[in-house]
């Protein structure tokens, strides 16, 4: 089953499929983002305000509203549950021509900060076993960071960020 996670009532759609299956879920994994709509990132001044607020919509806010779903849905009932997200290295190292991505990354990584603060106190008052990480790689090669490889100076730039000294691969596409 697949879920647009930009639009609200598919998310919603698809939480409801997951709760009908009546079984326990025990990690949750959201590794969603979207640098622009065109795929390419540009200085901030060219956002138009529909695309900020798509960006962090798929990158921030859907993260959000599906980790408190199955937090509240599923881990606090079973008193235990894994909650990963994936942010990335440019919400802690900003770079011009990406603000926007940047940004809503960055509000990923405060956002998991918090709720790892607030799951610590609700499993010693609930009695739960319930962990949130995040986590942040740099550069990797995807549908998404193909142009880079056209662009071998902005390539090496990101390259030099990783202390791999190579992009990481995706194994999913």
């Amino acid at each position: 089953e697949q879920v647009d996670v930009a639009e609200e009532k598919s998310r919603n759609e698809w939480l409801s499929w997951i709760q009908g299956k009546n079984i326990p879920i025990h990690v949750f994994v959201y590794t969603a983002g979207i640098v622009s709509a065109d795929g390419k990132g540009k200085f901030l001044h060219k956002y138009p305000y529909e695309e900020i607020f798509k960006i962090f919509t798929v990158n921030t806010l859907a993260m959000i509203h599906m980790t408190e779903e199955f937090k509240n849905s599923f881990f606090i009932p079973q008193k235990e549950g894994r909650i990963i997200t994936v942010a990335s290295l440019a919400g802690i190292i900003r770079d011009v021509g990406a603000g926007i991505y940047d940004a809503s990354k960055a509000a990923v990584i405060s956002y998991m900060r918090t709720l790892g603060k607030e799951i610590d106190g609700l499993n010693k008052i609930k009695q739960c076993d319930i962990k949130s990480n995040c986590i942040a790689p740099g550069m990797v090669a995807s549908a998404m960071t193909v142009h880079l490889n056209k662009q071998e100076t902005e390539a090496e730039k990101q390259l030099r960020k990783s202390q791999l000294d190579r992009f990481g691969q995706n194994d999913f596409s």
